[in-house]
């Protein structure tokens, strides 16, 4: 795992977690209410976008 972020949606759990295989494919695992709801594949060239994205706006859905 490359990094996670926890976070609260009308009082809804949520978190992503961005993950990269050791094939170098990486992916970001949204969960809502503990249970996993999407696997959205992303470049890892991305992952400090999304990092950086995910700090500024941590209650607002990622979309890539």
């Amino acid at each position: 795992m490359l990094s996670t972020y926890y976070f609260f949606l009308d009082k809804i759990p949520m978190e992503e977690s961005a993950y990269q295989m050791p094939d170098g494919a990486c992916f970001i695992v949204r969960r809502i209410n503990g249970s996993e709801t999407a696997l959205l594949p992303i470049a890892a060239e991305d992952i400090p976008r999304w990092k950086k994205y995910r700090s500024q706006f941590i209650t607002q859905l990622w979309l890539g």
